[in-house]
């Protein structure tokens, strides 16, 4: 069975001595019903002489054929030129008919009716799960011209398309160049989102229409997310990126720990842009635990882990190897006084010596040799979110917001930040540890530019 669903437009039913796009297709394709869908200039002209139904009926009399013929009243949109109004209509109308008859082929006029008509039918071809053919029907002379007003007979009379012979102007449309245009344009917005895997995925399924470059860059995107940086940066140059823009070649250096925390740093920042706030939140610890040694280490001239049983990662702060120094009076007596003093007036004599080395006891330690209160105060709010968000994230279901990072972030309920400002300060605390060797911070932004260019 067929079905023919058709807007009528200025050039139906029959145009110059030759049929319409509507009339055409009826003639070409025989179909059982069609579906006229009107809009309320076409309703008028169709009241006044019937013209629409008319031609159809001398068709089916020359033809032998009866069709069905039904109205659908289009009248209640007067944007005609709105795309998102007329698909929402057709996709209605059209998944009743396909209830009614889910075993017909079909056929959608793509040529006739307004611009925003015809989009939306061929947009719903494209990606709509129906049994539908879109068709298009040039005019005779590559040139639309609205019929004169002469009446219907007369019209018909003149009509060439009527002669023995007549030349098939259809076109069926097979959309492969559309659901190409829309799955690259859905492959960007899905990178605007910072969501790699499913660009990626899109773009394997139209991987024939995209560059090797493009499939690299969108590769390189997705592994990069998943902290992957060596491999980002070889597929990124496989893409044909500019290694000193985006600074590549630092990734082929030995594994260093400042490219392995800012890439960490970046990706923290894509959960806040993505509004991922618990995942945000769970990834702080480990980053505060590294940066505070770090800053330690680096403005503060302070190794830890001369302190800590072992040079591990897993290293504890050892009471032996504090006394130790201060006993032998070594180069780092002061030091270790120091450490020892602060650690034991912030936890009051009660502090466990052999605790790992984490961001809570490190903090207190950056506080005994730090003298710039606005970078202590940074570091106190980024200590007190972990303290009072991160372990709701962890521990507990729970729906983690802005206001939840403002809250936990705040000092007796005052001046709390959010996650982007979080995000700053850890911006600003890894410049003052000179931790930061790559330092663009717009890298994923400037990254997602060049892939979608590639596309």
């Amino acid at each position: 069975m067929r079905i023919l669903f058709s807007p009528i437009g200025l050039t139906d039913p029959i145009s110059k001595n030759h049929d319409g796009a509507m009339l055409h297709i009826s003639r070409r394709y025989s179909p059982e019903i069609i579906y006229m869908y009107l809009s309320e200039d076409m309703q008028e002209k169709q009241n006044k002489d019937q013209r629409y139904t008319k031609v159809i009926e001398y068709l089916d009399k020359s033809l032998g054929t009866d069709t069905k013929i039904v109205r659908l009243d289009g009248s209640k949109i007067d944007s005609v030129y709105k795309f998102d109004l007329y698909y929402e209509e057709f996709e209605k109308y059209l998944k009743q008919i396909k209830n009614d008859y889910p075993d017909a082929e079909i056929l959608l006029n793509t040529s006739s009716g307004t611009p925003a008509m015809k989009s939306a039918l061929q947009v719903i071809a494209a990606l709509g799960e129906g049994n539908y053919k879109a068709i298009q029907v040039p005019a005779p002379n590559k040139v639309n011209h609205e019929p004169p007003e002469i009446a219907v007979d007369d019209m018909w009379k003149e009509n060439k398309d009527n002669e023995k012979g007549y030349k098939d102007r259809t076109e069926v449309s097979t959309h492969l160049q559309l659901i190409t245009k829309f799955k690259k344009e859905i492959i960007k917005k899905h990178i605007d989102q910072y969501d790699y895997h499913a660009a990626f995925e899109v773009a394997k399924d139209i991987k024939n229409s995209l560059s090797k470059e493009a499939l690299k860059g969108i590769e390189a995107a997705k592994e990069r997310l998943s902290l992957n940086y060596l491999a980002y940066a070889e597929l990124f140059k496989e893409a044909g990126a500019d290694v000193e823009k985006f600074e590549l070649d630092e990734y082929f250096k030995s594994e260093s720990k400042d490219i392995k925390l800012y890439e960490y740093i970046l990706s923290l920042d894509v959960k806040v842009k993505r509004e991922e706030y618990a995942d945000f939140i769970r990834g702080i610890s480990p980053l505060l635990r590294d940066i505070f040694r770090i800053y330690l280490e680096r403005k503060l001239n302070i190794n830890i882990l001369r302190y800590c049983d072992n040079y591990s990662e897993e290293a504890r702060i050892s009471l032996e190897k504090i006394d130790s120094e201060i006993n032998n009076k070594t180069k780092y007596m002061n030091e270790a006084k120091v450490i020892k003093e602060a650690l034991n007036k912030e936890f009051n004599n009660k502090f466990r010596y052999g605790s790992a080395i984490a961001a809570s006891n490190l903090l207190v330690i950056i506080a005994a040799f730090e003298t710039n209160n606005q970078i202590l105060d940074i570091l106190k709010t980024l200590r007190r979110l972990e303290r009072n968000v991160r372990n709701i994230a962890a521990h507990q279901i729970v729906s983690i917001n802005d206001e939840k990072i403002k809250e936990g972030s705040s000092s007796h309920g005052k001046n709390g930040k959010s996650s982007k400002q979080i995000i700053q300060m850890l911006k600003i605390i890894t410049q003052h540890a000179k931790i930061n060797k790559v330092g663009n911070w717009n890298s994923y932004k400037d990254m997602n530019e060049y892939i979608k260019g590639l596309i």
